[in-house]
């Protein structure tokens, strides 16, 4: 066997043991992760993962993303069962904020990481991590480069039936759920009731479980254009699917611009069994190795601080929009409700 080889199995063995006499001394309760993350973006990550503390985790499944887990930790909040949460989105952890059940993350590396940075929690509560754009996806057997709408209006207005006798279909993951939930939040705190409504009235919308989902319709021509994550367009052309995608500004009419990157969130919960597990592992997650990790990987975000050579090259020029999620948060009921309105109409 090669000596390099022999070496690295003995050093793993050591750090086993280390670790092990570690857990021992500190107590075998595990740190326990509550995430809607991808449970294929996930496992690597906690697998990699170097703590004196067993991870365990909980995930949520795609057609209820994140709001299962939500419920789930409100639901706990007298006794909580969880330690830290990661979200792949924003409006629930500042819902769980408001709600009182998070803790202030207290790891220096991460307070100094993390300064300046846009959007985080004034009190420390929760950190932004991985951004990720939302994407207009499309059919390349119908549209090309040249053909496809400049901008979201344009994509929907498409799909508007009123523009045809079989107008074209718009793909939609549910509104109540996931970074859909927080787009049209987000999009309703910006135009207002009046002008939300009319971006997505008329407009012949197929709404199904997740984003992924919106992915599959479009390829599998049930849609010809649909609103999705760029992770998700990723991995249906991984599929060799005819599909292709750009990212629209975030000024629903405007044909460039800023875009709307959602990132995901990580937060320690207040009371969790493990309250020193929790603060070590928000600060693993909270680094620039986990978003390198995430960025070279299938959730292929761009880091939130700082840069990575391994961020695809689609979305190293983007410019994040300013979007004030507390807004979006308080527009969130109304917003959902409409959505649905609008597009199950």
């Amino acid at each position: 066997m090669h000596r390099r080889t022999l070496l690295g199995i003995a050093a793993a063995g050591a750090a086993g043991t280390l670790l092990q006499a570690c857990r021992r001394r500190l107590g075998s309760a595990p740190v326990t992760l509550y995430s809607s993350i991808d449970p294929a973006v996930l496992e690597p990550i906690v697998k990699g993962l170097i703590l004196p503390w067993e991870v365990k985790t909980l995930t949520d499944s795609e057609a209820t993303k994140t709001t299962g887990l939500l419920a789930r930790l409100q639901a706990e909040k007298s006794a909580p069962k969880a330690d830290v949460w990661w979200s792949g989105e924003i409006v629930g952890t500042i819902q769980l904020a408001r709600a009182g059940l998070l803790a202030p993350v207290t790891a220096p590396a991460v307070l100094t990481r993390y300064a300046g940075a846009v959007p985080r929690d004034p009190g420390g509560r929760w950190f932004p991590l991985a951004d990720r754009p939302r994407v207009v996806v499309y059919n390349t057997a119908q549209f090309d480069a040249a053909t496809r709408p400049r901008s979201l209006a344009g994509a929907l207005d498409l799909a508007r039936a009123s523009k045809s006798v079989k107008p074209v279909v718009f793909a939609i993951a549910n509104p109540s759920f996931g970074t859909t939930r927080g787009h049209v939040a987000a999009l309703y705190a910006r135009l207002g009731r009046d002008a939300f409504a009319e971006l997505f009235a008329g407009v012949k919308c197929r709404v199904v479980d997740g984003n992924s989902a919106v992915v599959r319709a479009v390829a599998m021509g049930e849609a010809a254009l649909g609103l999705t994550d760029f992770d998700d367009l990723v991995g249906g052309q991984a599929n060799r699917w005819p599909i292709d995608a750009f990212t629209p500004a975030f000024d629903p009419s405007a044909e460039a611009g800023p875009a709307l990157m959602i990132p995901g969130t990580v937060a320690v919960l207040a009371g969790g069994p493990n309250p020193a597990g929790a603060q070590a592992l928000a600060e693993v997650l909270l680094s620039q190795e986990t978003e390198e990790a995430l960025a070279k990987g299938a959730w292929r975000s761009r880091p939130v601080v700082g840069s990575s050579s391994a961020t695809d090259a689609r979305l190293a020029d983007l410019t994040a929009a300013a979007v004030d999620w507390d807004k979006a948060v308080d527009a969130l009921p109304e917003a959902v409700a409409l959505g649905l309105e609008l597009m199950k109409g």
